[in-house]
């Protein structure tokens, strides 16, 4: 089914998982997400994964792509320059959640830039991996079915798809609730749509792209935690919002019974591989 005037908004790539992303005017679809989306991540010594959740101050590290280098930067920090697909030999093993990925680290210089400015964890100090790209992680098959889906560094899935509509119906509430409106970089979207219905995402079950005949398969909500709170330019944590109003009226289970606040879907690629999307191009919805 297509709904006339529904285009993608917004696309952003996070290079490094839970530092700044970049906003995109053209982006390259791969299985393991938008092209270079979460292929780092920020790990203790002892192979603890970082986010913001437990320290908000990534967010002041913003990340930009010159070239074959990944580019780092912060405030009172020179600027850090890596290979943009990773250097290094020897992966190793880091624990994700219900899952194991294998990293390859970025070296002693990098350790030390990331130290420096966002500190020590628990007296430990922190290590930049790159994701090791033979490595095969696979998006937990309960909600992929006979699909095959992978991912990099994301929490699980490789994409996140948030809607206009949906941030400003949860802003109407918290500006209702005497709050302050929050931007959509809180929920850390890789694609944004518009000309849908606030929420109207959870009855979709494919985004497709006419242009490229690319295609997304949307799995599962998401469910919402604390990096919500964190202002994605200064890093300082609301105390409340918008987890308080999203409690209020967006907490439910999802097909495996887990409840949480949600907000935007996450989602997988079906079709498309290589294929670019743009800013402003239609999109073509399936419903559930």
């Amino acid at each position: 089914m297509s709904r006339e005037n529904c285009f993608v908004s917004e696309i952003h790539t996070y290079p490094v998982k839970s530092c700044a992303g970049i906003a995109l005017e053209e982006a390259s679809l791969t299985p393991r997400g938008i092209e270079f989306d979460r292929c780092f991540m920020v790990v203790t010594e002892s192979l603890g994964f970082m986010t913001q959740r437990e320290i908000p101050k990534m967010a002041q590290i913003l990340t930009r792509i010159a070239g074959a280098e990944l580019l780092l930067s912060a405030p009172g920090q020179e600027v850090l320059a890596l290979p943009l697909h990773g250097g290094g030999r020897n992966p190793t093993p880091v624990v994700m959640r219900d899952s194991t990925c294998m990293g390859v680290d970025q070296g002693p210089y990098a350790s030390s830039w990331l130290t420096d400015f966002l500190g020590q964890y628990k007296g430990e100090n922190l290590k930049l991996l790159s994701f090791y790209l033979p490595f095969v992680r696979e998006v937990d098959p309960f909600y992929t079915g006979s699909d095959h889906a992978t991912t990099a560094f994301s929490d699980g899935f490789p994409f996140l798809v948030t809607s206009e509509a949906s941030l400003a119906e949860l802003n109407r509430r918290i500006l209702e609730n005497g709050g302050e409106a929050v931007p959509m970089n809180r929920f850390r979207p890789n694609i944004v749509i518009s000309g849908v219905e606030p929420f109207e995402e959870d009855t979709i079950s494919e985004l497709r792209f006419p242009r490229s005949h690319a295609a997304l398969k949307l799995a599962k909500p998401c469910a919402r935690c604390v990096i919500t709170r964190t202002d994605q330019t200064s890093g300082q944590v609301h105390r409340t919002e918008p987890l308080k109003t999203l409690g209020q009226f967006r907490v439910f289970a999802n097909q495996k019974g887990e409840r949480g606040a949600m907000f935007g879907q996450n989602a997988y690629l079906i079709r498309g591989a290589g294929e670019q999307i743009v800013p402003q191009e239609p999109v073509e919805v399936l419903y559930k």
